[in-house]
């Protein structure tokens, strides 16, 4: 857990052998490196360390180890909120995978793309690739990515709607995380079980993981996550409390996949407490990071809450533009589904019947008010 110490090392080590010229050398300890400020949090660096360690080995590695690199890189760039340019880097370690025969390698590759098409919004293929990985899962016995495959298809179902099923999926991927002694694995788990549930037991444990590990920044992710849950329930007071410590947290990060639903968490909670003027500056900041990422959901949520506070401040004309624009991610979301009873859950959607029934409202009023402003007067 001695990152800080280990990334000093780590740069010793890099200049001892730039001066050697070994190029296969300085692509492992650039790769080391490069997972280090991963953890640290610092994905810029992480991804400069290891975009450069890609670079050496497509000119001397081997194709494991570009295959290896690939898993590396694609890992922190979809942390980081780069799907759009993780889609090319993915597929070309699916293709490399299912040349070298390597299943394990295949799931992992397949999975992250579903995570990448998931955050751009497409559902309905994220669901299917993940079908077919669920299939060839029993070709393997690596626990790891059962668990992960779990994971990542409760985050899914969290996005169609079905907590219900998301939360017994998570429990899976905790006991065989658990099982499998693996530390990072349960942490992940005990995270999103925060979005679902809370078990008081769970927090406790996160809490022992976070501390062992040094993975301090996993603190705000745990409590927006409770916070998340919390304003779900309608605990608007308890949904705030949870985040007061952490309130600066989503600025902090340059490129973190996850800060735009952070910024949303944060602005929902002080909406729902009286505290909108608080709320701006949250949905822009979560506004820009949607765009850049192309996040849908996100981009679909910001536009819910700009049309919120301009709903507040009776501006009825912008609150209907930005539902509008909301209802467009939400339906390219909606069409991107191949199961019609996905699609049904999807619409049902609290958010999504909320934006809805605004649209009507705000369009009867606009419709109700042009024309009570195009009648002659009379005399």
């Amino acid at each position: 857990g001695k990152f800080k110490r280990g990334t000093f090392l780590l740069n010793a080590s890099l200049k001892l052998k730039r001066e050697l010229g070994h190029a296969g050398e300085i692509a492992r300890t650039l790769n080391n490196l490069g997972y280090v400020h991963y953890v640290l949090g610092e994905h810029g660096k992480a991804l400069s360390f290891l975009e450069e360690s890609m670079e050496l080995n497509r000119r001397i590695g081997s194709r494991k180890e570009i295959m290896i690199n690939l898993e590396n890189l694609t890992t922190i760039m979809i942390s980081a909120g780069r799907f759009r340019q993780s889609v090319k880097l993915t597929h070309e370690g699916l293709e490399l995978s299912q040349e070298l025969g390597d299943l394990t390698q295949e799931i992992v590759f397949s999975v992250r793309m579903s995570t990448v098409l998931m955050h751009l919004g497409k559902l309905g293929d994220a669901e299917k690739l993940l079908s077919t990985v669920g299939l060839r899962l029993s070709e393997t016995d690596d626990l790891m990515a059962v668990a992960v495959h779990a994971l990542t298809r409760a985050q899914l179902l969290i996005q169609i709607g079905n907590r219900q099923e998301a939360t017994v999926l998570v429990h899976r991927a905790l006991e065989i995380a658990r099982e499998s002694k693996d530390t990072n694995g349960q942490l992940q788990a005990f995270l999103l079980l925060a979005r679902l549930e809370d078990p008081p037991e769970c927090r406790a444990q996160a809490d022992h993981i976070i501390s062992h590990m040094h993975f301090e920044r996993m603190r705000s992710v745990m409590a927006y996550n409770h916070s998340e849950r919390l304003l779900h329930n309608g605990d608007h007071v308890a949904a705030l409390a949870a985040i007061t410590a952490f309130l600066a947290a989503p600025f902090e990060t340059e490129e973190d996949a996850d800060g735009a639903r952070q910024c949303l968490i944060a602005a929902e909670c002080f909406m729902t407490n009286q505290r909108s003027d608080e709320a701006l500056p949250y949905v822009q900041h979560a506004q820009r990071q949607a765009a850049d990422s192309g996040l849908m959901s996100e981009s679909m949520m910001c536009g819910i809450l700009m049309g919120r506070l301009a709903v507040e401040r009776r501006d009825f004309e912008c609150a209907f533009r930005e539902f509008q624009r909301a209802l467009k991610f939400a339906q390219t979301m909606s069409q991107s589904f191949t199961r019609d009873c996905d699609r049904t859950m999807f619409q049902q959607r609290r958010d999504v019947q909320y934006l809805t029934e605004e649209i009507k409202r705000l369009g009867l009023t606009l419709g109700q008010t042009e024309r009570a402003g195009s009648t002659p007067a009379r005399a």
